[in-house]
């Protein structure tokens, strides 16, 4: 079999509060050339060594093909006089937008980014903005070739599907039209992608004419730009980790000044939703003076939150502790959506002058396993909105939910050929970590796998910036469910499962929680009289910031893992908190940390998986992933920590047999694609085919 590639090394020091540590990979991070070569070459080392399981890939790839509709559409939208869809016919990649004038009438064609795609010689297209004018007549629509999450912005005429000539490059997500159907408001991004411009458009004028609306020259902060639903405002807000601030231009003077709303403060975070017949203007999501966050309401120029009029009324519906997430506004009623006990909650509640109508409310709540939020719900005026539900086993469900009461409808199911959900079972536990704080694990499995410590585990995790991993359907998940893998899921500390407490127990000084609670559960799950698993074959998994997760729980405890897939793992912490001009780095210090500050230095490198490699006769099975086009976790990080792993192994990390413990993979997607992977349903579909046939030999699994 051949042998691991070396990467260069070349000698650095990196010299902070006195410290002098080595880093004979800084080069990577700044020499694209060479580092290319070391790429390709990890790229074919991973092609040559995983040859074997090409069969098993195969196999898999098939299976997850069987349990994919030929076409696949998504329930139609409403949008003005008109409907739209979502559809991947039969064969795509990528899929079509598709609009018709009703009920009954034929589907046209508005944008099919498979055509987009090969236009431009690529096997990758994503659109960040997708927002259909007043009339009816234009879509403003972008295209991401590469996955690097730059956008063009587009104008389509629906009619002849045509663009108008000009194209904006270097736009982000999000876009607001203006009442005139001819104006939109988009964002644009700096040289560390960071949308910090709201800028004003007008269909058929040259771009460089376009007007600066609004500049956010504070690094922390964000950028977003919406229209309200019921087409008064154009709403714009700027968002960091720890404040936030609102702005509004009114739909029908989209020349207007931004007015700011709630003003800005340090430790204030709010969001404001424009609501219609209401005791003021606008309700606020805020987090003064309730860490779990309450609304209010206020109007346009009220920058002093202790005024805001209080939202939440009294009584049983209204007194239940929850962690409030969200306000959506219909002619009505607003429909609120929080977290209460660890379920998704959803509030209906009636509004009018007093404000909103607690004793009427509905509440709508999660059932254990299974997600439950707001779906695209486009109309202002309308009786019932539209929800959708999904779990692990369970594929995505639309209903129409009446607003002011009555059974929910069914609207559209997502088509799932040979798949039995009642096959699989999803249940709930708590596994107590070391200092005493239950945390939640969802289990899912097949209904015959016994859960007597005998069988396999994959066992997931995310836990960071107060995120929740809501339960959702892959029709890859069966594959491994049939041949008797245990799936759990860790909420580990650091996400938002259990609400903004859960956050703030596990970031900052307290990140070490969320490793420490990773392990726990592990162990908890694959040890003793109580093992629900083999603690011998559990392979952990995680993504991006869920790739630190397994990376440091790595290093934390070895041994509790027969393999760990780190997926576009953000290993190399400490030097990339320090490099301001890195895409995500300012804004990040509020949620990891600054290392330029000592006391903060020292939680960032205890844990850093680039800085705390554990010893080599100690270490599971590792395939790590990356992207060149990323832009969230540069390529050079996992590359970094991979090649760091090599050189502290004197077997350097060699696969004697695919999934053998010790031996290391380094899977880099060298053309177009994502912080997510690959953006055509069977391209993802064949790459974590490539995943799971690991996962599967690393449990001793081989078919």
């Amino acid at each position: 079999m051949e042998h691991p590639p070396v990467a260069p090394r070349q000698p650095a020091l990196r010299v902070l509060h006195g410290l002098e540590v080595p880093d004979d990979y800084a080069w990577m991070a700044h020499d694209p050339e060479a580092l290319g070569d070391y790429l390709r070459a990890e790229r074919a080392y991973h092609d040559a060594v995983t040859a074997p399981l090409r069969p098993v890939q195969q196999r898999l790839f098939t299976e997850m093909v069987a349990r994919t509709a030929p076409q696949e559409q998504g329930p139609p939208v409403g949008i003005g006089a008109a409907e739209f869809r979502d559809l991947l016919p039969e064969g795509a990649q990528l899929g079509q937008y598709q609009r018709r004038g009703g009920p009954g009438e034929p589907w046209q064609v508005v944008v099919d980014l498979d055509a987009e795609a090969a236009a431009v010689g690529s096997t990758y297209a994503e659109s960040g903005v997708r927002e259909v004018s007043p009339d009816g007549q234009w879509l403003a629509w972008s295209l991401d070739a590469t996955g690097e999450e730059r956008y063009e912005l587009r104008f389509r005429r629906i009619a002849d599907g045509q663009d108008a000539p000009e194209r904006i490059p270097g736009t982000y997500y999000g876009g607001a039209w203006a009442a005139d159907s001819r104006t939109l408001l988009y964002t644009r991004v700096d040289h560390v992608y960071r949308p910090h411009q709201v800028w004003r458009h007008v269909v058929g004028t040259d771009p460089a004419a376009d007007t600066l609306v609004l500049q956010e020259d504070d690094r922390r902060f964000e950028l977003s730009v919406r229209a309200s639903r019921c087409g008064r405002w154009l709403v714009i807000a700027a968002v960091s980790r720890d404040a936030a601030e609102s702005w509004v231009v009114p739909a029908d003077d989209p020349t207007a000044a931004p007015a700011s709303v709630g003003g800005r403060r340090e430790g204030h975070e709010y969001h404001v939703e424009p609501v219609v017949g209401g005791p003021a203007g606008f309700l606020a999501v805020t987090n003064h003076a309730v860490r779990e966050f309450s609304l209010a309401w206020l109007d346009v120029g009220q920058h002093e939150p202790a005024a805001w009029r209080p939202a939440i009324g009294t009584g049983p519906v209204a007194d239940e502790p929850r962690r409030f997430l969200d306000a959506t506004a219909f002619a009505g009623h607003v429909v609120v959506t929080a977290r209460q006990e660890g379920q998704q909650v959803l509030l209906v509640l009636p509004v009018g002058a007093e404000g909103l109508d607690w004793e009427a409310a509905a509440v709508h709540v999660a059932p254990v396993g299974t997600s439950l939020e707001l779906a695209e719900n486009e109309v202002f005026d309308v009786g019932a909105v539209t929800v959708r539900t999904e779990s692990a086993v369970q594929p995505r469900v639309w209903w129409d939910l009446p607003l002011a009461g009555g059974s929910w409808v069914l609207r559209h199911r997502a088509e799932v050929p040979n798949h039995d959900p009642d096959a699989y079972v999803v249940t709930a536990t708590w596994v107590t970590a070391r200092d005493g704080e239950p945390v939640p694990v969802t289990l899912v499995a097949h209904r015959v796998t016994p859960m007597d410590g005998s069988a396999p585990c994959l066992l997931y995790g995310y836990g960071s910036y107060e995120a929740v991993d809501e339960p959702s359907f892959s029709r890859a998940l069966p594959s491994l469910l049939d041949r008797g893998v245990v799936y759990a899921h860790a909420h580990v500390r650091g996400g938002g499962e259990l609400g903004r407490r859960w956050w703030d127990a596990g970031h900052l000084a307290h990140k070490a929680n969320s490793f420490r609670d990773f392990v726990d559960v592990a162990r908890a799950l694959g040890s003793g009289p109580g093992a629900r698993v083999d603690g011998g074959r559990i392979v952990a998994r995680g993504m991006s910031a869920g790739g630190l997760l397994v990376a440091a729980s790595m290093g934390l405890d070895p041994d509790a893992f027969a393999a760990v897939v780190a997926e576009v793992p953000f290993v190399d912490v400490v030097n990339s908190m320090l490099d301001a001009e890195l895409p995500l780095t300012v804004g990040e210090w509020e949620e990891w940390g600054n290392p330029a500050i000592p006391e903060q230095y020292a939680w960032l490198a205890d844990y850093a998986p680039y800085e705390q490699v554990p010893p080599a006769a100690r270490r599971p099975f590792l395939l790590a992933t990356g992207a060149v086009h990323d832009p969230r976790v540069l390529v050079h990080e996992p590359a970094k920590w991979v090649a760091k792993l090599r050189a502290t192994d004197p077997a350097a990390g060699a696969v004697t047999r695919p999934g053998a413990r010790g031996g290391v993979l380094l899977r880099v997607a060298l053309e177009e694609g994502s912080h997510v992977g690959a953006a055509g349903r069977y391209a993802w579909l064949e790459e974590e085919a490539g995943t799971q046939a690991l996962i599967l030999a690393a449990m001793g699994i081989g078919a």
